[in-house]
């Protein structure tokens, strides 16, 4: 490979072609690779060694034929080289052989493996001070703890940079090993481990999602997240019927977010606790996807919602009329919380695509008939009402805004689709 190197001057390619490059000599497909097709390793298992300080992008992989059994060769070292300025990493069924070498520069991770070892990962990350994305990818089973041997343990695994951080829900045993500042990180959590089937009253065969009871109020615990509250409450259900769904608390600087493999519905109340631990902080629900799921998800958080003050739904000129009927009136009704309290309704914000020409647009227009009163029982005091759209047309401030301002005290706001738009 240094011949390779020497030839093609490797060091001055750009790092796409790098990344080409590497791929051919990191997967394990002929006998001077890792392993040998009969599985018999060749010595110490030095896989990869190159000269190549500025390599950039890297990938390592195991080859889907190599079943060499990790017990028999726990030392083993899988990268020689310098690595000094590898920037993005992805390492694909190395289990425990990950690289000893350092890594100051690297400030993306992913890795893919059906048995990673808490603490493994734990002393790799202890020489990436620099890292900022780690994507954990395993789609089967969990990250393995274990109980290591102190002189194992990293002296300190603190990831001061990191910005986020995606594993599967299964895996936040995780969170007790390394430690991130939460105050400054986002974590995605993927949802996607099934039931098994069981037999519906039509005789019909159906999978549930394991939704882990009271995950999010635990998480939401952490004392990072007591000092810097996660104030704001994402729902979004793809457009599709078969699609998926996230439910994310955010603030400015922070966030957990949950990718659910289905979409979402009343049982991922089930991810807090039934006193709603965390959501006491939430003063604004944004909700992108107006569906009957997000609906009923909607009533059964609501009583645990004390402090919500802005309720804003994403696309709201092509919500279905009958249910964006049904959330508002869910929305102005009386309310208590779990303390038997009335709870005052939110103002409602509705996020247009575009303000113009209102009237026009048959969806928009019955939108707009259902909001000054037709269909829908307004009670006597007036509710904020706030739209926002990139732009409003003349005939809004004289024909549409004196309609509504009789049933709503009305804000207008110019902006996109953004929180912070």
């Amino acid at each position: 490979m240094k011949a390779l190197n020497a030839h093609r001057r490797v060091n001055r390619l750009p790092p796409e072609l790098l990344r080409l490059i590497f791929l051919q000599f990191i997967r394990p497909t002929a006998p001077s690779d890792l392993v040998y097709h009969d599985h018999k390793v060749t010595g110490d298992l030095n896989i990869l060694d190159f000269n190549a300080p500025n390599v950039e992008r890297l990938s390592l992989s195991r080859g889907h034929k190599n079943h060499t059994d990790y017990r028999d060769h726990p030392d083993a070292t899988v990268l020689k080289g310098a690595t000094e300025h590898v920037k993005m990493l992805s390492m694909r069924h190395l289990g425990p052989w990950l690289p000893s070498n350092q890594f100051p520069a690297l400030t993306h991770l992913v890795v893919s493996d059906r048995a990673l070892g808490v603490y493994n990962l734990c002393s790799f990350l202890s020489r990436c001070p620099n890292i900022i994305d780690i994507n954990i990818r395993d789609s089967v089973c969990a990250v393995h703890t274990g109980a290591p041997a102190p002189a194992q343990l990293p002296a300190n695994t603190h990831l001061r940079r990191l910005r986020r951080i995606s594993l599967n829900a299964r895996d936040t045993d995780l969170f007790h090993v390394l430690q991130i500042n939460r105050a400054r990180t986002t974590i995605e959590l993927t949802l996607d481990q099934f039931n098994t089937a069981c037999r519906t009253k039509d005789d019909y065969f159906t999978r549930r999602l394991a939704i882990p009871r009271g995950l999010a109020s635990r998480l939401l615990a952490h004392p990072d997240y007591i000092r810097q509250p996660l104030t704001r409450l994402h729902l979004k259900n793809s457009p599709t019927h078969l699609g998926n769904g996230s439910l994310s608390l955010m603030n400015d600087t922070a966030g957990i977010c949950f990718n659910s493999a289905v979409p979402l519905d009343s049982e991922h109340a089930r991810l807090f606790t039934p006193s709603g631990g965390g959501l006491d902080h939430i003063t604004e629900l944004w909700i992108d996807g107006v569906d009957p799921g997000v609906y009923h998800l909607y009533t059964a958080l609501r009583p645990d919602l004390p402090n919500l003050r802005t309720f804003s739904i994403l696309h709201a000129d092509s919500a279905k009329v009958w249910v964006l009927k049904t959330l508002v009136e869910c929305l102005l009704s009386e309310t208590n919380g779990t303390a038997g309290t009335p709870l005052a309704p939110p103002a409602l914000r509705l996020v247009l695509a575009d303000g113009v020409n209102l009237g026009e647009r048959k969806v928009t227009r019955k939108m707009l008939q259902m909001l000054g009163g037709a269909g829908v029982p307004l009670p006597e005091k007036k509710f904020r009402l706030i739209l926002r759209a990139l732009r409003f047309s003349p005939e809004y401030y004289t024909e549409v805004l004196p309609q509504l301002q009789s049933s709503w005290e009305v804000e207008t706001e110019l902006g996109g689709e953004g929180v912070n738009a």
